[in-house]
């Protein structure tokens, strides 16, 4: 079963990093965000068992979930992905993606404005939307468009992330 990885929230957890057969070949730090991107900081006795080879793909897992890192890159004993897949790719089926840019949602949402009344926030949105289907020789598939938000609220203070995703 795969679930959407929401790069709005920080993810830190200690993972053990397997090899081709499932098994715990050493232990690391995975981290994304999307501030930060996405890394694996490998423990210090393991190391050495990271030196001077080349990953394409790295699976880990944490709390009996699985990350498959694609796109991986060694420097400094940091693993960087290009690449997050919450599930093994191995048993990886799936129809289609959703993709977030940066910068996109200010241009989609540059209509939309928030109000305060009464102690209320409004936000008043008017979402432009993509929904076409896309023909070529070999295969036709549909893109579309999807607004959200997420809120957080601390003490006084209220956070809003607002995004616009895309649906291949």
């Amino acid at each position: 079963m795969f679930s959407n990885i929401s790069l709005e929230a920080d993810f830190t957890g200690l993972v053990d990093i397997l090899n081709k057969e499932n098994e715990g070949i050493a232990k690391g730090e995975l981290i994304f965000s999307s501030a930060q991107g996405i890394y694996l900081d490998i423990e210090i006795q393991d190391r050495n068992k990271f030196q001077d080879i080349k990953i394409s793909i790295l699976k880990c897992r944490h709390n009996n979930q699985t990350y498959t890192l694609s796109g991986c890159e060694i420097w400094n004993c940091r693993i960087y992905a290009s690449l997050l897949i919450q599930g093994d790719i191995n048993d990886l089926m799936f129809n289609g993606i959703e993709v977030v840019l940066s910068g996109v949602s200010e241009w989609f949402n540059s209509d939309n404005y928030f109000e305060y009344k009464e102690r209320n926030i409004i936000r008043k949105i008017e979402t432009k939307e993509i929904n076409v289907e896309v023909k070529s020789k070999k295969k036709n598939f549909n893109l579309s468009s999807r607004y959200g938000f997420k809120t957080e609220s601390k003490k006084s203070v209220a956070k809003i992330n607002e995004f616009v995703s895309f649906l291949f």
